[in-house]
C-alpha cells in the first residue's frame, strides 16, 4: 500500500510517500510558517521528482497536532482537497519514534488508515 503522509504542524513542513512502511520519497523543507503556500508545491515536486502522482496512493495521512492550529487546518485542508478519488485515512495522536523521513527527532504523529 502507497501512503502520501503530510506534516504541517510543526515550524519545517515535510511529506513523504511510503510503500508497506519503506520510505520511497521525502521531502521538507524549514522555511519558517509557509505551509500555506510551501507544502502542496513540496509535495507536487517530490511526486514529480519520483516518478509517482495522487493517483499512485491508496491512502493519505496528516498530522493530526500537537502543534500549530493554523498548521492543523493546512493539513486538513490538503488532504481534503481535490484529488483524482477518496482515500481512506485519518491523523492520529502522537507517539515516538520519529518516522525515518522526519528531520528532526521527537514525538510524531502515528498513522492509522482505516
Amino acid at each position: 500500500m502507497k501512503l502520501l503522509a503530510l506534516e504541517s504542524t510543526a515550524k519545517a513542513a515535510s511529506c513523504a510517500v511510503l510503500r508497506d512502511g519503506e520510505v520511497l520519497a521525502s521531502s521538507w523543507q524549514a522555511t519558517g510558517l509557509t505551509h500555506s503556500r510551501t507544502l502542496l508545491p513540496m509535495v507536487e515536486d517530490m511526486l514529480k521528482n519520483s516518478e509517482l502522482s495522487l493517483a499512485d496512493m491508496d491512502a493519505l495521512a496528516v498530522a493530526a497536532g500537537p502543534g500549530s492550529f493554523t498548521g492543523l487546518r493546512i493539513g486538513m485542508a490538503a488532504v481534503k482537497g481535490p484529488r483524482p478519488r477518496d482515500w481512506p485515512g485519518r491523523g492520529t495522536s502522537p507517539a515516538p519514534p520519529a518516522p525515518p523521513w522526519s528531520p528532526w527527532p521527537g514525538p510524531w504523529p502515528t498513522w492509522r488508515i482505516n
